[in-house]
């Protein structure tokens, strides 16, 4: 008898969501960069229990017409790519098709949305990865509501291993910040426990808003353009003077094309320069943001999307 058998599609769903969804926190980075990619200015997430009972995300973006949300919660289904080419040239934060339909497997999500310029709203339910048929819903404006409660519902052993309500609520709040310093325009709201924890209006520019979010005093803080190393590289700071000092690099951010990701070579030029006036043991607080060609860079490395390859990266230290 053969001993290699194919997986049922119930534990290939639920062994694919691991690699997207490991806690609360992946859940909201997946639907804040949904919100953004359909052009929402005013971004909420709600959470209950640190997101363990419920991740409430509201926003007023595009919304997803009805033929759209028919195919949602489906793997790879997704309005950012067609093509293999595509990958070449990825500018949204989303890509992969695999958000929703990991979400949808190890929770149970009701999705409402009114599409730009349609008459009526419409509504989707998922649990556990069985779908519900697309159903007329209730919505005063544009917009997209997603609810996802009981997250892990199927994976007990996952779940079991989640840390404390106030431990998951701050890794939210880890990744809840760096799309409110990328995008000062734009209204970002965070709740837990129907207790405010962010609540950001458009802020006058960059600086404003990094003080804001990061609970920091503007007039430590420095904005400046980088030169620029090569064609179609730019490069933009915003930098803590030697008056803010950390004991840990918590306040340090990196932003490429747009997106929060995590390069240690970046971060490692930018901290060796602070070494020339920080005392030892003394962690620098800044946002790095840097532009670069689409096809010089690689986001496609983990279905995650945190970590980027630049090509040529050892040169953006010179």
């Amino acid at each position: 008898m053969s001993k290699v058998h194919i997986l049922p599609s119930d534990v290939i769903a639920r062994i694919a969501a691991g690699e997207v969804v490991e806690r609360p926190a992946s859940v909201v980075k997946e639907l804040i960069e949904n919100a953004l990619d359909a052009g929402a200015t005013h971004v909420e997430v709600h959470l209950k229990e640190g997101g363990r009972t419920l991740i409430h995300v509201k926003d007023n973006g595009r919304g997803i017409p009805r033929d759209d949300l028919a195919v949602l919660f489906q793997r790879h289904a997704t309005s950012k790519i067609a093509s293999a080419g595509d990958l070449e040239n990825v500018l949204s934060l989303g890509f992969r098709g695999e958000a929703l339909y990991s979400i949808g497997s190890v929770a149970e999500v009701n999705v409402k949305s009114l599409a730009d310029g349609a008459k009526d709203a419409w509504e989707l339910d998922v649990n556990a990865g069985a779908r519900s048929g697309v159903r007329p819903a209730a919505m005063a404006a544009r917009g997209t509501e997603i609810r996802v409660r009981e997250l892990f519902c199927n994976t007990p052993a996952r779940r079991k291993f989640l840390k404390s309500d106030a431990a998951e609520a701050e890794q939210v709040l880890h990744v809840f910040l760096p799309y409110v310093l990328l995008h000062p325009e734009r209204h970002f709201i965070l709740t837990h426990n129907g207790r405010t924890l962010v609540d950001l209006p458009p802020a006058a520019d960059i600086v404003a808003r990094t003080a804001q979010a990061l609970n920091l005093e503007a007039r430590h803080l420095i904005s400046s353009e980088g030169p620029q190393a090569q064609e179609g590289f730019s490069l933009r700071l915003v930098l803590g003077d030697i008056n803010i000092q950390r004991p840990r690099r918590d306040l340090q951010y990196l932003f490429v094309n747009g997106r929060p990701v995590q390069s240690r070579t970046v971060l490692f030029h930018v901290n060796d320069v602070y070494r020339l006036v920080m005392p030892e043991g003394a962690h620098p607080a800044f946002a790095v943001f840097l532009e670069v060609p689409p096809g010089d860079v690689d986001v496609n490395i983990h279905p995650a999307k945190r970590e980027v390859r630049i090509r040529q990266e050892a040169r953006l230290g010179g």
